[in-house]
Protein backbone atom coordinates (compact mmCIF):
# COMPACT_ATOMS: atom_id res chain seq x y z
CA UNK A 1 0.00 0.00 0.00
CA UNK A 2 1.18 3.47 -0.84
CA UNK A 3 0.26 6.15 1.67
CA UNK A 4 -0.24 9.80 0.86
CA UNK A 5 3.01 11.70 0.62
CA UNK A 6 3.92 13.69 3.72
CA UNK A 7 4.43 16.69 1.43
CA UNK A 8 0.78 16.67 0.30
CA UNK A 9 -1.28 19.64 1.44
CA UNK A 10 -3.45 19.65 4.52
CA UNK A 11 -6.55 19.71 2.35
CA UNK A 12 -5.35 16.60 0.53
CA UNK A 13 -4.61 14.88 3.85
CA UNK A 14 -8.14 15.73 4.95
CA UNK A 15 -9.61 14.22 1.76
CA UNK A 16 -7.42 11.12 2.15
CA UNK A 17 -8.54 10.59 5.73
CA UNK A 18 -12.20 11.09 4.78
CA UNK A 19 -11.82 8.38 2.13
CA UNK A 20 -10.34 5.99 4.72
CA UNK A 21 -13.11 6.77 7.22
CA UNK A 22 -15.73 6.14 4.54
CA UNK A 23 -14.16 2.77 3.81
CA UNK A 24 -14.15 1.81 7.48
CA UNK A 25 -17.81 2.83 7.78
CA UNK A 26 -18.72 0.86 4.65
CA UNK A 27 -17.06 -2.28 6.04
CA UNK A 28 -19.06 -1.94 9.26
CA UNK A 29 -22.32 -1.54 7.31
CA UNK A 30 -21.76 -3.83 4.33
CA UNK A 31 -19.12 -6.52 4.91
CA UNK A 32 -20.84 -9.80 5.89
CA UNK A 33 -17.49 -11.61 6.16
CA UNK A 34 -16.47 -9.79 9.32
CA UNK A 35 -16.88 -11.38 12.73
CA UNK A 36 -18.64 -9.33 15.42
CA UNK A 37 -15.32 -8.57 17.11
CA UNK A 38 -13.80 -7.44 13.81
CA UNK A 39 -16.82 -5.24 13.11
CA UNK A 40 -16.53 -3.66 16.55
CA UNK A 41 -12.78 -3.08 16.10
CA UNK A 42 -13.35 -1.41 12.74
CA UNK A 43 -16.18 0.73 14.14
CA UNK A 44 -13.89 1.78 16.99
CA UNK A 45 -11.16 2.77 14.52
CA UNK A 46 -13.69 4.76 12.51
CA UNK A 47 -14.64 6.70 15.66
CA UNK A 48 -10.98 7.42 16.44
CA UNK A 49 -10.33 8.50 12.87
CA UNK A 50 -13.27 10.93 12.97
CA UNK A 51 -11.54 12.64 15.92
CA UNK A 52 -8.46 13.11 13.74
CA UNK A 53 -10.70 14.34 10.92
CA UNK A 54 -12.10 17.00 13.24
CA UNK A 55 -8.57 18.07 14.17
CA UNK A 56 -7.60 18.20 10.50
CA UNK A 57 -10.66 20.25 9.62
CA UNK A 58 -9.92 22.68 12.48
CA UNK A 59 -6.39 23.18 11.14
CA UNK A 60 -7.12 23.13 7.40
CA UNK A 61 -9.98 25.64 7.37
CA UNK A 62 -8.15 28.61 8.93
CA UNK A 63 -5.08 27.95 6.79
CA UNK A 64 -7.15 27.72 3.58
CA UNK A 65 -9.07 30.86 4.58
CA UNK A 66 -5.76 32.65 5.14
CA UNK A 67 -4.42 31.55 1.74
CA UNK A 68 -7.60 32.56 -0.06
CA UNK A 69 -7.90 35.98 1.60
CA UNK A 70 -4.89 37.60 3.29
CA UNK A 71 -2.26 35.80 1.21
CA UNK A 72 -4.03 36.46 -2.10
CA UNK A 73 -4.66 40.11 -1.19
CA UNK A 74 -0.97 40.66 -0.49
CA UNK A 75 0.09 38.88 -3.67
CA UNK A 76 -2.21 41.22 -5.60
CA UNK A 77 -0.65 44.24 -3.88
CA UNK A 78 2.82 43.03 -4.84
CA UNK A 79 1.80 42.56 -8.49
CA UNK A 80 0.41 46.12 -8.60
CA UNK A 81 3.66 47.44 -7.11
CA UNK A 82 5.72 45.57 -9.70
CA UNK A 83 3.46 46.88 -12.47
CA UNK A 84 3.67 50.47 -11.27
CA UNK A 85 7.48 50.36 -11.22
CA UNK A 86 7.44 50.16 -15.00
CA UNK A 87 4.97 52.99 -15.62
CA UNK A 88 5.47 56.73 -16.10
CA UNK A 89 4.87 58.43 -12.77
CA UNK A 90 4.42 55.08 -11.08
CA UNK A 91 7.83 54.35 -9.52
CA UNK A 92 7.20 56.52 -6.45
CA UNK A 93 3.79 54.93 -5.84
CA UNK A 94 5.33 51.52 -6.53
CA UNK A 95 8.08 52.09 -3.97
CA UNK A 96 5.54 53.15 -1.33
CA UNK A 97 3.25 50.24 -2.10
CA UNK A 98 6.07 47.71 -2.06
CA UNK A 99 7.41 49.18 1.19
CA UNK A 100 3.91 48.83 2.72
CA UNK A 101 3.74 45.30 1.34
CA UNK A 102 7.09 44.38 2.93
CA UNK A 103 6.07 45.85 6.31
CA UNK A 104 2.74 44.02 6.37
CA UNK A 105 4.41 40.81 5.28
CA UNK A 106 6.94 41.02 8.11
CA UNK A 107 4.55 42.15 10.85
CA UNK A 108 1.31 40.36 10.01
CA UNK A 109 1.31 37.93 7.10
CA UNK A 110 4.42 35.85 7.79
CA UNK A 111 3.77 35.44 11.55
CA UNK A 112 0.13 34.50 10.93
CA UNK A 113 1.06 32.08 8.18
CA UNK A 114 3.72 30.49 10.40
CA UNK A 115 1.24 30.03 13.22
CA UNK A 116 -1.45 28.52 10.98
CA UNK A 117 1.06 26.34 9.12
CA UNK A 118 2.47 24.98 12.40
CA UNK A 119 -1.04 24.01 13.56
CA UNK A 120 -1.65 22.32 10.23
CA UNK A 121 1.64 20.42 10.39
CA UNK A 122 0.76 19.19 13.90
CA UNK A 123 -2.65 18.01 12.70
CA UNK A 124 -1.08 16.21 9.73
CA UNK A 125 1.43 14.54 12.04
CA UNK A 126 -1.32 13.51 14.46
CA UNK A 127 -3.41 12.10 11.61
CA UNK A 128 -0.52 10.11 10.15
CA UNK A 129 0.43 8.76 13.58
CA UNK A 130 -3.20 7.87 14.26
CA UNK A 131 -3.42 5.96 10.98
CA UNK A 132 -0.18 4.09 11.72
CA UNK A 133 -1.58 3.10 15.11
CA UNK A 134 -4.86 2.06 13.48
CA UNK A 135 -2.97 -0.19 11.07
CA UNK A 136 -1.04 -1.74 13.96
CA UNK A 137 -4.24 -2.44 15.90
CA UNK A 138 -6.09 -3.90 12.91
CA UNK A 139 -3.30 -6.11 11.54
CA UNK A 140 -3.57 -8.76 14.29
CA UNK A 141 -7.33 -9.02 13.64
CA UNK A 142 -7.44 -8.80 9.84
CA UNK A 143 -5.23 -9.54 6.85
CA UNK A 144 -2.63 -7.11 5.51
CA UNK A 145 -4.68 -7.00 2.28
CA UNK A 146 -7.70 -5.84 4.28
CA UNK A 147 -5.73 -3.05 5.94
CA UNK A 148 -4.21 -2.04 2.59
CA UNK A 149 -7.70 -1.88 1.06
CA UNK A 150 -8.70 0.87 3.50
CA UNK A 151 -6.46 3.34 1.70
CA UNK A 152 -7.60 4.98 -1.55
CA UNK A 153 -5.64 4.89 -4.76
CA UNK A 154 -3.34 7.87 -5.18
CA UNK A 155 -2.08 9.87 -8.12
CA UNK A 156 0.46 12.60 -8.86
CA UNK A 157 3.36 10.85 -7.17
CA UNK A 158 1.30 9.95 -4.13
CA UNK A 159 0.20 13.51 -3.37
CA UNK A 160 -3.50 13.23 -4.26
CA UNK A 161 -6.40 10.84 -3.97
CA UNK A 162 -7.22 9.55 -7.46
CA UNK A 163 -10.76 10.41 -8.48
CA UNK A 164 -10.95 10.13 -12.25
CA UNK A 165 -14.76 10.09 -12.21
CA UNK A 166 -14.93 13.67 -10.95
CA UNK A 167 -14.07 16.24 -13.61
CA UNK A 168 -13.99 19.01 -11.00
CA UNK A 169 -11.38 17.19 -8.94
CA UNK A 170 -7.90 18.51 -9.66
CA UNK A 171 -6.55 14.96 -9.52
CA UNK A 172 -8.37 14.22 -12.77
CA UNK A 173 -7.20 17.38 -14.53
CA UNK A 174 -4.36 17.21 -17.05
CA UNK A 175 -1.00 17.69 -15.37
CA UNK A 176 0.43 20.03 -17.99
CA UNK A 177 -2.07 22.89 -17.60
CA UNK A 178 -0.34 26.21 -18.23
Amino acid sequence: MIKLSRRASGLRHLRWAREIAATLDAHVRENPLLTPSQTEAIAHEARLLREHLQGMHEAVKPYRDFLETTHVTHRGMARVGVFLRGTVGGPDKAAALLRQFDEEQAKVVKPLRSLLKAALERAIGDLREGLAQMDARLLPLLTPDFVDSLYPELTRNGTMVADEGDEDDDASAPQDVK
